[in-house]
C-alpha cells in the first residue's frame, strides 16, 4: 500500500491483471490531471528504483530528448544498435496498439509473462516505500517496469525516450554519474 492510494495488490495471475495494476495509478498521459506537484517526480522515481536495486545502472543508456522526432530517433538508434549485434532495450511512448510495445527487447514487445513477473516485483518494492512520497503516476511505474525488464533481459544498451515531463521526467534517473563517476550512461 505504501506509495499509492490503493489497497495492497496481489501478484497478477494474468496479463490483464498486471496491466490493470499499472493503470491503477494516476494516468496523467491519458487524463492530463496531475495528482500532486510534478517536482516530486524524480524523488519518487529515485526511491522506487532504489527499492528495485537501481536496474537502470545495469546497461548503457542513450537518453533521447527534445520536442520533435524523439520516437523516430529512438527507433533508428535501436535498429542501428541491433544491426551492430547489441542486445537492446527500447522504451517509448505512447503505444499504438498495446502497452507492451512501449517496452521492447531486441525489437520485440515485452512478453505478457515477463510483464506479469515484473509487476509482481514492482508490487513488492511498493510495499517498502515511504508513504510520505505520495501517490505515483502510471508513467513513473511504467518507466521502472521498463528499466527492470531491460535488466532482467540482460540488454547491453537501452534507448530511452523522455516523456512529457522533460527535465522532471521519471526517465531522468538514467542521468550519467558526475564527472569521475565512470560515465556508464551517456546522454544523447
Amino acid at each position: 500500500m505504501s506509495g499509492r492510494d490503493a489497497q495492497p495488490s496481489q501478484p497478477p495471475t494474468t496479463y490483464r491483471e498486471a496491466l490493470d495494476w499499472v493503470y491503477s495509478f494516476s494516468d496523467t498521459e491519458r487524463t492530463g490531471a496531475f495528482v500532486r506537484d510534478r517536482d516530486d517526480n524524480l524523488r519518487r522515481e529515485r526511491a522506487l528504483l532504489a527499492a528495485l536495486g537501481d536496474p537502470q545502472r545495469a546497461y548503457r543508456v542513450a537518453h533521447i530528448a527534445g520536442s520533435k522526432g524523439k520516437g523516430s530517433t529512438s527507433a533508428m538508434l535501436d535498429a542501428m544498435l541491433r544491426a551492430g549485434g547489441a542486445r537492446v532495450g527500447l522504451y517509448t511512448s505512447p503505444d499504438l496498439f498495446t502497452f507492451r510495445e512501449r517496452i521492447r527487447i531486441d525489437g520485440q514487445p515485452i512478453a505478457e509473462e515477463a510483464m506479469m513477473r515484473l509487476v509482481a516485483q514492482l508490487q513488492t518494492a511498493f510495499d517498502t516505500l515511504d508513504p510520505a512520497l505520495g501517490p505515483y503516476i502510471t508513467w513513473e511505474v511504467a518507466t521502472a517496469l521498463a528499466f527492470l525488464a531491460f535488466r532482467e533481459a540482460g540488454v547491453r544498451e537501452a534507448v530511452i525516450e523522455v516523456g512529457l515531463g522533460g527535465g522532471r521526467d521519471a526517465t531522468q534517473r538514467v542521468r550519467p554519474p558526475p564527472p569521475g563517476g565512470g560515465g556508464r550512461n551517456p546522454h544523447t
